[in-house]
């Protein structure tokens, strides 16, 4: 279906300037805010989808979800709703740079160790925010960790795609269309859900943290923990519910990744939720642990060096890709892709 709404205002605000990302259920614009003279980018439902009560409620779920969270590592809405005509839309902050599955197919392996510790302490941080506010991903992936530049030539996370999520404890929402069952399966993307979520099964903000471990051990290896032959979805089932990980250095050992951050991997791959970290804080806190002793690692024998010695060393560690190219938001597909 070719959606387009170039040269179009939606809201008599929004001038749609052109289509960045389209996907089977909604595509979304690059449109310039006449109010704020500065470009966002419009996600819109698809059109086929604008009567199906279940669709709309899950379109209007992500906006109501992302817009009542703000953290940095959150992709930030500041307007949703739907037009005169009937059409579902929600507009973003427009974000440039591209996604992690587009960075680890182009470094074709591994990333550092140190690189992928502190993107994933940044999505913790998101994860725990949405946690806080009682919403469940469902959906975490590389394609929906996007890389933006920071200052100084780092890079930061941006978690998008709360299109899937559900919301926990939530008293204002308690009379919204359950969209597990509505949608007639479990949502999600099948290298990365959890096992009580292939299940179909309840879910907490434990089954985020089995799927980061998930993004962390592919970033720390360049694989996913669990691979069937061409993609047989039940045999996939099975390993995430029954089989153990092999261990990241065993699968990079020329990574140098800490066996404490090895460890932090593995825990939070456990089978049973209880075995996991209890939250996303509590990763991160892991996390950091790792970061802080690693610093400390570095920087000690700095003060054991002779005077000259030390003058001439330096010590730095490579943060962020040095070229994120100007790229857009896409849509995330779910399925059985690598994500």
């Amino acid at each position: 279906m070719n959606f387009d709404l170039t040269n179009q205002r939606i809201e008599h605000r929004y001038q749609v300037m052109r289509v960045i990302g389209a996907g089977g259920m909604a595509t979304i614009f690059e449109a310039l805010d006449q109010n704020l003279g500065k470009r966002v980018a419009v996600k819109v439902l698809n059109p086929p989808f604008w009567g199906d009560p279940i669709q709309v409620a899950r379109f209007q779920r992500e906006a109501r979800a992302i817009a009542r969270i703000r953290h940095p590592n959150l992709v930030d809405v500041t307007h949703h709703g739907i037009t005169d005509e009937g059409m579902p839309f929600l507009v973003m902050e427009l974000l440039e740079g591209w996604d992690l599955l587009i960075e680890l197919r182009r470094l074709g392996g591994a990333m550092p160790w140190r690189r992928a510790l502190t993107l994933a302490i940044q999505a913790c941080g998101a994860l725990g925010a949405a946690h806080d506010a009682g919403v469940v991903h469902r959906d975490i992936k590389p394609s929906n960790c996007f890389l933006v530049r920071a200052g100084e030539g780092g890079e930061r996370v941006k978690l998008l795609d709360l299109g899937i999520a559900r919301v926990i404890a939530a008293k204002d929402e308690e009379d919204e269309v359950p969209l597990t069952q509505a949608a007639g399966g479990v949502p999600g993307t099948l290298h990365y859900m959890s096992p009580e979520q292939i299940r179909g099964e309840p879910v907490d903000p434990r089954s985020d943290i089995y799927s980061l471990g998930v993004v962390l051990y592919r970033m720390l290896t360049g694989v996913l923990p669990f691979v069937a032959g061409n993609d047989a979805a039940y045999e996939l089932m099975r390993m995430h519910c029954e089989d153990p990980p092999r261990p990241p250095s065993e699968i990079a050992p020329a990574a140098g990744i800490p066996p404490a951050l090895e460890e932090a991997v593995l825990k939070a791959l456990a089978k049973e939720p209880g075995d996991r970290f209890a939250s996303a804080r509590a990763f991160a806190e892991a996390l950091r642990a790792v970061e802080a002793e690693s610093s400390a690692a570095l920087v000690a024998p700095l003060g054991a060096a002779p005077a000259a010695a030390a003058g001439r060393r330096r010590l730095g560690l490579w943060v962020g890709g040095s070229a994120l190219a100007a790229g857009l938001v896409g849509l995330a597909l779910l399925g059985i892709g690598d994500g």
